[in-house]
């Protein structure tokens, strides 16, 4: 959205979201039976191809899952990094989906997924931001 008004744009999704709904994507029933019954109009998907994926291939498969349970018109909002090989957590060392722009969205063309906005921050690490929709 291109209204500057964030406070705004906060109040509107915070009335919008009916709940969080814990999943499983490395698995081919990401859903526990009855936990989801209808398909969602929004994804948001923060950091968690990074964790769950360790190929562009295996990216692919994750997200294929992750579709069946949006609906055809709608949204999927991803936030993950770019050309990272692991992050920590305390002394914990985790491996993580180490991929470039160009690949991501080569798996997003394969996909059919169209990336309707895309910002990239580059601190530290680089990361990405996209909102994404089926073609």
């Amino acid at each position: 959205e291109l209204n500057p008004d964030t406070e705004s744009i906060e109040g509107r999704v915070r009335k919008s979201v009916a709940g969080v709904i814990e999943c499983n994507l490395a698995t081919e029933d990401v859903f526990s039976e009855g936990v989801l019954n209808e398909e969602v109009d929004v994804l948001i998907c923060s950091l968690v191809f990074d964790v769950v994926c360790t190929d562009p291939e295996n990216l692919e498969v994750v997200i294929r899952r992750a579709l069946k349970c949006m609906k055809e018109d709608g949204l999927m909002i991803v936030q993950g990094s770019l050309g990272e090989k692991s992050y920590c957590v305390g002394s914990a060392v985790f491996p993580v989906l180490d991929i470039d722009q160009e690949s991501l969205l080569k798996v997003f063309e394969n996909l059919s997924l169209e990336v309707v906005k895309w910002e990239t921050t580059v601190r530290l690490s680089t990361h990405y931001f996209t909102v994404l929709r089926r073609k």
